[in-house]
């Protein structure tokens, strides 16, 4: 599992992935998952715990702006000046 994982990521221990970009790591979790590697699997050979792991593949399938899907609707944040940014439904 540790050469799989230094083949794909291109870190062969532990620290080594956990030091890579988020962008890396993400992929490197997918790919694993598409081999149906599990996530207790995974966080064992990463050093990653097994919710982080699968927060790390969840996440490669959220938008990479600010736009968010919920329902099947999209929202969009919007700056309104001197609040926090607000959702806005379309």
């Amino acid at each position: 599992m540790a050469t799989l994982l230094e083949h794909i990521s291109g870190a062969g221990d532990p620290s080594s992935f956990r030091k890579l970009p988020e962008r890396v790591r993400r992929r490197a979790i997918a790919e694993l998952r598409t081999r149906s590697i599990a996530y207790r699997t995974i966080a064992a050979v990463t050093g990653i715990s097994t919710s982080g792991v699968r927060r790390l593949h969840i996440s490669r399938d959220l938008p990479a702006s600010d736009e968010t899907a919920v329902g099947s609707a999209s929202t969009r944040l919007v700056d309104c000046p001197g609040s926090e940014p607000t959702r806005t439904v379309p």
